[in-house]
């Protein structure tokens, strides 16, 4: 398997590895640990200024080690769809960014959309085991 370059990175309880609608030049996979996604949708006003919706934050999934996110971002250059915050003591990620990733894999757009799937599918072990045992 390529090996790529990435930078590690540790987070608390609580603590967010980025928030909905940041800017994403890079995505991550977790060695240690485990996250949740949250999605957050803002009040709603209608035309004769009435809330129609109110703020609230949905948990859409758990995350574990071996598991990436943030991949959407990087791949198809938009601000965050959700946010990412450690649920368990510590959480510890690998964080590659475009360069890193191109520089392993090539052109996102050539090794996209086939290997999609497989980014997003918590299979990774083989590309971090060596660099983070």
């Amino acid at each position: 398997a390529a090996q790529l370059t990435h930078s590690e990175f540790t987070f608390k309880h609580g603590e967010w590895v980025f928030r909905q609608n940041e800017e994403g030049d890079a995505f991550y996979v977790i060695t240690s640990g485990t996250a949740e996604v949250i999605r957050r949708h803002d009040d709603e006003v209608d035309e004769n200024g009435n809330v129609t919706r109110h703020h609230h934050a949905h948990r859409l999934a758990e995350l574990r080690e071996w598991h990436s996110f943030g991949e959407r971002s990087l791949i198809k250059n938009q601000i965050r769809y959700a946010g990412i915050r450690a649920t368990s003591d510590i959480l510890k990620c690998c964080r590659i960014d475009r360069e890193q990733f191109e520089q392993a894999l090539g052109p996102l757009e050539k090794v996209l959309p086939d290997q999609y799937r497989y980014i997003s599918g918590g299979k990774f072990s083989g590309f971090f085991q060596a660099s983070t045992s």
